[in-house]
């Protein structure tokens, strides 16, 4: 998703998540290209690795925000792990 942004800046449709994650980076001055390098640093953690993260975790997320991924699934996916919304994105 992130990626898809940043590598496609001023071409969303006004009001789509993509449009408005990048009037975020813009309020931020995020460096794009600085944001991809950050992002390529990025690891997928095996399904099965999950299993064996036994500290309490608490997943909290704004209600509004699912562009990670479901935050709900995240939690019920670890041992010792609960969801929790606020308010927004």
């Amino acid at each position: 998703y992130f990626h898809n942004v940043l590598t496609n800046l001023g071409s969303f449709t006004r009001g789509t998540s993509e449009w408005l994650t990048e009037a975020f980076l813009k309020t931020t001055a995020g460096d794009p290209v600085a944001l991809l390098h950050i992002l390529d640093t990025f690891v997928d953690t095996p399904r099965d690795a999950l299993d064996h993260i036994t500290t309490p975790t608490l997943i909290l997320t704004g209600e509004d925000d699912d562009d990670n991924g479901s935050a709900q699934d995240l939690a019920a996916a670890l041992p010792d792990a609960r969801y929790q919304a606020i308010p927004g994105n």
